[in-house]
């Protein structure tokens, strides 16, 4: 199955029944076409159990995925701010991941970012990128501004991802993530 809704903590419903029709509601109002079966995945997590409802779309144009009550966590985690235009983020994310190789860290490829600054008119984004590395300590000896957090922890946040074409669709996706909050947020 490679695209699917995901209903998380599903437990917390009255029923299979009330958890499958939270998922045909959310699809429903987000224009997404399901298919009529669906997956429940038990796991069993300290001493308790909890289960994922897994409905998998019914194969359509491809649509935009926005997952919310998402949550990340990294250990070790470097970060940097950026001024520069949305199609030169994966030239900027290499330069960040390469800045750090040259002072022997090492990157574990998990790369995020965060929008401080929404699109200026002239069509520069400032962004906070973010980049685990596998030491626990780190010493700034560039003289560039980097901050490091040995935890790194955001909840109850929303997330899309790119799966191919990134400096095209990055800024779609932005478009969309922006889209999605002033409605849902």
């Amino acid at each position: 199955m490679d695209e699917a809704l995901v209903l998380r903590q599903a437990d917390q419903e009255a029923d299979f029944h009330a958890a499958y029709q939270t998922i045909k509601d959310h699809a429903q109002a987000n224009n997404i076409e399901i298919e009529d079966k669906y997956y429940v995945v038990l796991i069993e997590i300290y001493r308790g159990y909890y289960y994922r409802f897994i409905c998998s779309f019914k194969e359509t144009e491809l649509f935009t995925m926005i997952f919310g009550n998402y949550s990340i966590a990294y250990r070790n985690v470097v970060s940097k701010y950026y001024n520069f235009h949305p199609d030169q983020l994966d030239h900027t994310i290499n330069s960040f991941v390469q800045l750090l190789v040259e002072n022997d860290y090492h990157p574990t490829g998990n790369v995020f970012y965060s929008m401080i600054i929404e699109l200026a008119e002239d069509g520069l984004m400032t962004a906070e990128i973010f980049i685990p590395i596998e030491e626990s300590n780190f010493t700034n000896t560039t003289g560039e501004q980097m901050f490091f957090r040995s935890y790194f922890l955001i909840e109850s946040m929303i997330m899309t991802r790119v799966l191919n074409d990134f400096e095209q669709k990055a800024s779609e996706k932005f478009v969309e993530l922006h889209h999605y909050m002033k409605i849902f947020i």
